[in-house]
């Protein structure tokens, strides 16, 4: 496996743990009364497009070639440690 398989690898598998976390927020926000509900949902609207932009900087990723995909790899990095901000922020509020 090359290096830039196992680094795909390791990208997917954190945004399945992702999306299965914002999945179980989702479910916690439908069962929040109206006010907490509504708190949820912004958070969950910006994990959404923060979780987007990682799935684009993903697919972009799996296209490079050659060298190009170690110049991507920050790029990658970036959006997920974004993400992962935004979900552990999410998260705290909802303890």
């Amino acid at each position: 496996m090359s290096t830039k398989q196992a680094y795909q690898q390791k990208i997917e598998a954190k945004l399945e743990t992702l999306d299965a976390q914002i999945v179980k927020m989702q479910a916690k926000a439908g069962q929040a009364n109206a006010e907490l509900n509504a708190k949820y949902q912004e958070q969950l609207r910006l994990l959404t497009e923060r979780r987007e932009t990682a799935r684009l900087k993903l697919e972009e990723f799996k296209q490079s070639s050659g060298a190009a995909w170690e110049t991507m790899q920050s790029g990658v990095e970036s959006a997920f440690t974004e993400l992962q901000k935004s979900f552990d922020k999410a998260a705290a509020q909802f303890k």
